[in-house]
């Protein structure tokens, strides 16, 4: 279950359309890991089994990688190839080393969300990290937003909660 707690950034409150959001940390059944989201926001499980958690506008997802190796570029620009199932019509915007989380890479890419009110095709705008864990793992987490309300602090601060035991 997700304990309430860690508050990357130190934000509180959750204004919509602006200001810092409250967040709440989910940890696994197994206790392998744990990761930020905005608090109140519905969890699912995608298809290709990350959990998701998702608001009005905005996602996060987490999934840990087994066998990915210790280099998260290489393993990010094999994994972007296999994208498109996951993000339809994801375009990738750049891939390099992220400047605000040390020893991870950070894929940027745009894709063609579903409005969760309206139904409608929406352009999202999306920071993907990829952090290198023990024993060859990856943990993976993809903030996603429309353009106009991405918060790249907030992908930042979410991509920073990441523990992997």
């Amino acid at each position: 279950g997700g304990a309430e707690g860690a508050v990357p950034g130190g934000g509180e409150g959750g204004v919509p359309g602006g200001g810092e959001a409250a967040f709440a940390t989910y940890t696994d059944p197994a206790g392998a890991f744990s990761f930020a989201y905005t608090s109140g926001w519905a969890k699912s499980i995608d298809a290709r089994g990350a959990i998701l958690f998702q608001g009005r506008n905005q996602s996060v997802r987490f999934r840990l990688a087994a066998n990915a190796g210790s280099d998260p570029t290489a393993f990010a620009t094999s994994d972007a190839g296999r994208l498109g199932t996951e993000f339809p019509g994801f375009h990738q915007i750049s891939l390099a080393a992220s400047a605000t989380l040390p020893g991870a890479a950070l894929l940027t890419f745009e894709w063609q969300g579903t409005n969760a009110v309206t139904g409608k095709a929406i352009l999202e705008h999306a920071e993907r990290y990829y952090i290198p864990a023990s024993g060859g793992r990856m943990a993976v987490l993809t903030y996603s937003a429309p353009p106009s309300q991405f918060d790249p602090q907030n992908s930042a601060d979410l991509a920073r909660s990441v523990r992997v035991r």
